[in-house]
């Protein structure tokens, strides 16, 4: 079994994906807990190539453990100790798991595919660190599903629409909060199940949710008469999915629909599009579960916006109103919300590591 692992993810650029890992990093050092750290993909700028602005960079600490490419080992600044080549290639050479011996910057590049990063996470779990930390985003969110959960950072720089924030986020979380199906309503990978009182029929088309698999799946249904459930595997599309509850809620079939993980039903990116059809489906009896859970452990929310001064040309910074923003947040949601440089967030993280790593393992981390 491999180290506990969190994925932190950023829902934008700016979103304080990073200063949420750096406060977590120094948290754990604190309470003398080994950290383990890696990226999906590349980062570690300094400046923002968009904005221009100053980014974040990560600076670890002696003891902590690291996974990176090896053209990031060279230009990193912190001095390292190589363990172990984990067998994964990225464009930037293999990635090594790598101990810290002098604290300093680390660029970060990391595993893009999911089977890839289970195999650095067991490379990096050989070396007994207490919990792993996995730096990604919403954009590249596929492998996060090999973690044991997530934390997702986002705020103004997403939208400085507070309204489009609050819904967006709570439409997300939604995503993150599905229960798990009974094992009688999971399939076999490859294809999408139709899941009937006595059998399974595996379709022709593939585990993609689309056009072709919903004409599939509705000729089934009028053919059959006593469908349960259905069991989509793959990458969902929205408007598919429209048409598919429209047409079940038509035929006056409500069943369990079943994704394979929570991570398939974001890849759209239309999170408050994806709610409400899911939502209606609910209202009408319908039930919707995942294969796979991927618990949602926090949310953080970065008030910072950069805004684009057109008369000089240049981005500035910008803020909206994050306290009543998470207050509002916090009203709708069972996960904690903060603003990790605010005074108090760092009880609220540690209680939130207590829940979470300690029910794993022994942990020193204390109240």
């Amino acid at each position: 079994m491999g180290a506990y692992t969190v994925g932190i993810a950023g829902t934008a650029k700016n979103t304080g994906k990073t200063t949420t890992t750096d406060v977590i990093l120094r948290l754990l050092h604190q309470q003398e807990r080994t950290v383990g750290l890696t990226s999906i993909g590349y980062d570690g700028e300094e400046i923002d190539n968009i904005t221009g602005l100053p980014k974040p960079r990560l600076r670890l600490l002696p003891g902590m453990l690291v996974a990176t490419a090896e053209k990031c080992l060279q230009v990193s600044r912190a001095e390292l100790e190589i363990l172990e080549n984990s067998g994964v290639n990225t464009p930037l050479g293999p990635v090594y798991i790598a101990r810290v011996k002098q604290e300093g910057l680390v660029v970060l590049a990391g595993p893009n595919k999911a089977r890839e990063l289970a195999r650095v996470r067991d490379c990096m779990s050989a070396w007994h660190p207490d919990i792993i930390l996995v730096d990604g985003a919403l954009n590249r969110l596929a492998p996060m599903v090999e973690a044991d959960g997530i934390i997702i950072a986002t705020g103004a720089a997403y939208s400085p629409k507070v309204e489009e924030l609050y819904r967006d986020t709570l439409s997300l979380a939604a995503a993150f909060q599905r229960p798990v199906a009974p094992p009688e309503m999971v399939g076999r990978e490859g294809n999408i199940n139709v899941i009937l009182e006595r059998d399974k029929f595996y379709l022709k088309t593939g585990s993609l949710l689309n056009k072709e698999t919903v004409e599939e799946i509705m000729a089934l249904d009028q053919q059959e008469q006593n469908l349960k459930g259905i069991y989509i595997p793959g990458i969902v599309s929205v408007n598919a999915l429209e048409e598919l509850v429209d047409r079940l809620i038509g035929n006056g079939n409500w069943c369990t629909l079943t994704f394979r993980n929570p991570v398939h039903l974001l890849v759209s990116g239309e999170y408050q599009v994806l709610y409400k059809i899911l939502a209606n489906w609910q209202q009408q009896g319908g039930r919707v579960a995942v294969a796979r859970s991927l618990p949602l452990l926090l949310i953080t929310v970065n008030p910072f916006y950069p805004a684009y001064d057109a008369k000089h040309r240049i981005y500035r910074e910008a803020r909206i109103d994050g306290e009543k923003l998470i207050r509002r947040l916090q009203q709708d949601l069972t996960v904690p919300v903060i603003d990790v440089l605010r005074p108090g967030s760092e009880l609220i993280l540690k209680r939130v590591l207590q829940e979470h790593l300690v029910s794993q393992r022994p942990s020193n981390i204390s109240s």
